[in-house]
């Protein structure tokens, strides 16, 4: 019995000290809420597997203002997410750390101790699109977009869609009576072209609505739908503009993932 305890363990001390260089098991602010992998050995191997590009965040953790509000707003935004972890593998690499951090910041010749930087590598590593950064999500969303075409990857719909807003900025927020009759979408962090599409598809009788949602955001849907069967979300008003987004996404979360009095 103590052999086998003993053995026991043995295995939770490894799957802890071995889990971290995978995913990270809950993100530092400067990350987000993007479920980045640490190993990039692993991490350009599943890219391969998977025939998907590289989405590859250099960043200081613990890091400055400018680290913190891009994983607080940027990075964040469920666009950005749900991108990053379906269209891409996804993987985060520290700037300030020693190490395989610090070997792999080397490779590909990027300076220490320096504010984020997301690039975009094809599967021989080298950068699909030049690279450049700014801090909004505008731009990063943008940046994506422009990854995937470069890789000749299709660009899903709900990506299209934040493309088309972003870069008219030019659609106004209405009522959608028939959107606020069913709280799994009405509440969902939406741009205001999703939102728009969706209601428009149910006052015709149209149940194709889906498609116009990343996996993320149908994931959001069903646990909303499940939340409500016991108790509607109170106090929460969907902030449909492009600098509300994600701040209004993780209101969400914490609404869901708060206990029920």
């Amino acid at each position: 019995m103590k052999k086998y305890l003993i053995l026991c363990a043995i295995v939770v001390i490894a799957i802890f000290l071995w889990r971290p260089s995978l995913v990270m098991a809950e993100n530092p602010r400067e990350l987000g809420k993007i479920r980045w992998q640490r190993d990039f050995t692993r991490a350009l191997q599943q890219a391969k597997q998977e025939n998907k590009p590289l989405m590859v965040l250099f960043d200081e953790v613990p890091g400055c203002s400018t680290c913190v509000n891009f994983g607080q707003g940027p990075l964040q935004h469920p666009t950005v997410i749900a991108a990053a972890e379906n269209e891409f593998v996804a993987v985060a690499v520290y700037n300030n750390h020693p190490g395989e951090d610090a070997k792999i910041l080397s490779r590909f010749n990027e300076p220490s101790w320096n504010n984020p930087v997301i690039r975009f590598l094809g599967q021989d590593q080298k950068d699909l699109i030049p690279r450049r950064q700014r801090y909004s999500t505008q731009f990063l969303v943008m940046q994506i977009a422009k990854a995937l075409q470069a890789a000749n990857k299709k660009i899903p719909l709900y990506l299209q869609l934040t493309v088309e807003e972003y870069s008219k900025k030019s659609i106004k927020a209405k009522k959608r009576n028939h959107l606020r009759k069913l709280p799994q979408y009405y509440y969902l962090p939406l741009t205001e072209r999703q939102a728009t599409l969706i209601d428009r598809a149910l006052a015709q009788g149209k149940k194709d609505y889906a498609k116009y949602l990343s996996p993320l955001q149908i994931r959001l849907s069903q646990k909303i739908y499940r939340r409500w069967q016991k108790k509607p979300l109170s106090n929460l008003f969907p902030n449909r503009e492009v600098n509300g987004l994600s701040r209004y996404y993780a209101q969400l979360e914490y609404a869901l993932n708060r206990k029920m009095d």
